[in-house]
């Protein structure tokens, strides 16, 4: 069974970066987000402040109904995230991805499932900021957490 989100977004930012500088983020371990905040010369702050509103994502419990697609319009400097929950069962596989009028705008997705003891989210699939989507066989029923954020 294949589940489908589509989110569709207006929003454009050029950015480019030259093979040396990719090459160097591999050696030094960078994560995406990382990468980003170096390629694009983004000042700490603000890039604690993007990047701390995962945690406001993860606290977010809008459950949607899949299959599930919205549009809208991304405005820039507003961090904006978005975040949704759903119930899924082993064999599924869901799939998600925000479209842009750019193929240039990155877009970081991140899959989350709900620890059963914990009750907190794990990560467990991440997303190239490039191919704005993430594909998963889920293999352990339970509570996903899909989360889209865009750069």
């Amino acid at each position: 069974m294949h589940i489908r989100i589509l989110l569709l977004f207006l929003f454009i930012l050029i950015t480019s970066c030259s093979q040396l500088e990719k090459a160097e983020d591999l050696i030094n371990g960078l994560s995406e987000k990382e990468k980003y905040q170096k390629e694009n010369n983004i000042s700490d702050e603000l890039f604690s402040l993007w990047k701390s509103r995962i945690q406001t994502a993860l606290n977010d419990s809008l459950e949607v109904e899949l299959p599930y697609s919205e549009i809208g319009q991304l405005k820039p400097r507003s961090f904006a995230i978005y975040a949704y929950e759903t119930y899924l069962i082993p064999g599924e596989v869901i799939e998600f991805e925000m479209q842009t009028d750019s193929s240039s705008t990155l877009v970081f997705s991140e899959l989350y499932r709900k620890n059963k003891e914990t009750g907190e989210f794990e990560k467990i699939k991440e997303g190239l900021p490039q191919e704005k989507n993430i594909s998963f066989e889920i293999q352990e029923k339970g509570l996903y957490k899909m989360i889209l954020q865009p750069e």
